[in-house]
């Protein structure tokens, strides 16, 4: 296992996911259901399913008497609360910690999300960004190896076009998006990831609490109509000296 296959399994289990997945999920707020696929798809869920889908599709990856785990608990010194995914041997021991973080630029309505950048580069513990989960897998030494993944969709009015063709009676939410689009960029509609992950890549290396950046490209990733094509970012977390 390293750094490399695991951004790997996420993309292809991005792709996996948003074509065979038909749990429902449905609003807490309003009650109503949203549209099936990645984009509208919790961490949880996400993670949960990823997992089931790993073990079963690459069970070779996991090596021989340890298993891939869901909401593997932190110490209690570190307060309450679970990692994400953990490989672990057969003394429950985690060997790899694996955190999982969401970059949502738009929600399931096609309309903007500003807790984007919250998620990624916050220093408060309340918004759990990928900061925190770095910080805290370090300082927990819950496992020999530590890795933080984000992922996301970007955007661009091209994209929208697309969108509109494949999903002709979401003309709504595409037009939402292309609204979000054309706030970052009038000409292009360009609402890329690599910015905000570039930033957060300079403040995780330049503190020396990770190695340097891993990603891939996802694509035609299109269930739902703000979905597309996106990237899957990792970070390797440095030990604490």
């Amino acid at each position: 296992m390293d750094i490399n296959l695991i951004v790997k399994r996420v993309a292809e289990g991005i792709a996996y996911l948003d074509t065979h997945d038909n749990s429902p999920r449905a609003s807490q707020r309003t009650g109503a259901f949203y549209n099936p696929g990645i984009p509208s798809m919790t961490e949880s869920v996400f993670t949960k399913n990823l997992a089931a889908w790993w073990v079963k599709t690459f069970p070779k990856d996991i090596d021989l008497g340890c298993s891939l785990i869901t909401e593997h608990p932190y110490p209690k010194s570190h307060g309450r609360g679970n990692c994400d995914l953990a490989i672990i041997d057969k003394d429950s021991q985690a060997l790899w910690a694996i955190e999982v973080k969401r970059i949502q630029f738009v929600g399931d309505n096609g309309k903007n999300n500003d807790f984007g950048l919250a998620k990624v580069l916050s220093p408060y513990n309340k918004d759990r960004s990928v900061v925190h989960d770095v910080l805290r897998l370090r300082d927990s030494k819950l496992a020999a190896n530590s890795v933080v993944v984000s992922y996301g969709f970007e955007y661009s009015f091209k994209s929208c076009d697309e969108a509109l063709l494949r999903h002709p009676n979401e003309h709504e939410r595409i037009s939402n998006v292309r609204d979000v689009c054309k706030k970052e960029n009038s000409t292009t509609g360009t609402y890329p990831l690599n910015p905000m992950l570039d930033m957060l890549n300079d403040y995780l290396v330049g503190k020396k609490l990770t190695q340097g950046k891993v990603s891939i490209d996802f694509e035609n990733v299109w269930r739902h109509p703000c979905g597309g094509n996106g990237k899957v970012a990792g970070w390797k977390v440095n030990p604490l000296n």
